[in-house]
Order: C-alpha cells, then sequence, then structure tokens
C-alpha cells in the first residue's frame, strides 16, 4: 500500500509523532505537577493520556525545523522560541475565549503576557525543540519506522478514533461544567434575591435593633 506524503514525511508517521509527542507532554507536565503538589494531576486538556498541544508545537518545530537542524544554534534557538511561544500564546488565548478559564498561568512569573508566555519558559522550550530536533527526534524516528508498513493503517484509525472520542467526550463535559455552573450561579441569585427581599419585608433590620436597646436598657438598669 502506498502511502501518502506531506512535505517529505509519511502521513502515518505524522500522526504516530504527534501522539508520542502528546504523550511525552502529557508525563512531563505530570511529572512537574506532582513535583509541586506531591499528588497525582491530569495536567491534560483531555481526558486521556495527552496534552495535544505538545504534540501539535513539536511537530510543527520538526516540519519547520528539520531542514535547518544543521544551520547555526543561535539562529535555531530563536526560530524555536520564537515560534514555540506563539503556538502557546495562541493557544492559551483562544483556550481562555471559547472555556472562560486558564490552562496555565505565568501571571506570577517575571517578564510575562498576559500570563499567557513568559521569557525563561520560553527560552526553555526553545532550547528543548533544538534538542528534540538534534537528538530525540531521531530516535524517536527509528522507533515509529519499526512499526511494520502493514500494520501501520490500523493503529492509525485506532489511534485516530481514540482521539477523536476523547475530544468529543472532553468537549462534552466542558460545555456541561459550563452549564451547571450558570444554573447554579442562576438558582443562587433568585435565593438571595428571595431572601433578601423577605429581609428588607419583613423589616428584620428594625426588630433587631430595637430588640438590642432593650437589652442595653436591661443592663443598664439591673447592673
Amino acid at each position: 500500500m502506498q502511502l501518502v506524503n506531506f512535505l517529505d514525511f509519511n502521513i502515518f508517521n505524522l500522526f504516530f509523532y504527534y501522539i508520542f509527542y502528546s504523550f511525552l507532554g502529557w508525563c512531563a507536565e505530570v511529572a512537574y505537577a506532582y513535583k509541586n503538589q506531591r499528588k497525582f494531576v491530569n495536567r491534560g486538556f483531555l481526558h486521556g493520556p495527552l496534552c495535544p498541544i505538545y504534540g501539535a508545537c513539536l511537530l510543527s518545530i520538526i516540519i519547520l525545523l528539520t531542514n535547518f537542524k544543521n544551520n547555526n544554534i543561535l539562529v535555531l534557538l530563536i526560530f524555536a522560541t520564537l515560534f514555540t511561544s506563539s503556538i502557546e500564546y495562541i493557544t492559551g488565548f483562544l483556550l481562555e475565549k471559547l472555556f472562560k478559564t486558564k490552562y496555565w498561568d505565568y501571571t506570577e512569573d517575571p517578564l510575562n503576557l498576559h500570563g499567557r508566555i513568559c521569557l525563561h519558559f520560553s527560552l526553555m522550550w526553545g532550547a528543548v525543540s533544538i534538542g528534540i530536533v538534534k537528538i530525540i527526534h531521531p530516535m524517536v524516528t527509528n522507533l515509529i519506522n519499526m512499526i511494520p508498513e502493514n500494520i501501520k493503517p490500523t493503529l492509525f484509525f485506532t489511534l485516530a478514533i481514540f482521539l477523536l472520542m476523547d475530544f468529543y467526550s472532553t468537549l462534552k463535559s466542558l460545555i456541561s461544567l459550563k452549564k451547571i455552573a450558570y444554573l447554579i450561579q442562576f438558582d443562587a441569585g433568585i435565593l438571595a434575591n428571595k431572601y433578601s427581599t423577605f429581609i428588607q419585608n419583613s423589616n428584620l433590620e428594625i426588630k433587631f435593633n430595637e430588640l438590642k436597646k432593650k437589652l442595653l436598657k436591661w443592663k443598664n438598669k439591673y447592673y
């Protein structure tokens, strides 16, 4: 079976790279969270063990930088840092607008931009990207190439279906949580207005002040 190619990359291999780096990113996020919180935290956007932003970012870096990996290391670092920072910022912006929540926040870090990116993390992602292009990706390529060609289509469709189901499940749960939060907020508002009106109509504040005055008079009279 002749496989479709994209930018000199095998399309199946590109997808496997995406899955591998999404899983690698999830492992890194979970390890970082465990280091800080001493407990397991699923840091991925999806329910499954994948961080799509890592897969998309690193796959884009591989496609963009593979032909330039033998260039000057400083130029490579600048390109990688700018590119990864752009992806992280745009992704953070879109997630905040779509789901009204922050999946990461660098507000307390120095030299940050709207809490979505910051200088030291951007430089770190740039350096990591260079390490991946020059060291890790060649090893990953060899690993992926070990998958028999007749198995790749089946594995591709199996993983793609799993990924789509995970995306659907995650989006569904986020929408449901948003609806529940809205209903709770709506009911709480009604309840607050109801009892606020009850308190005002019952003149409870006036009665309480009158009772307080009587108690003070009784105290002054007998003590």
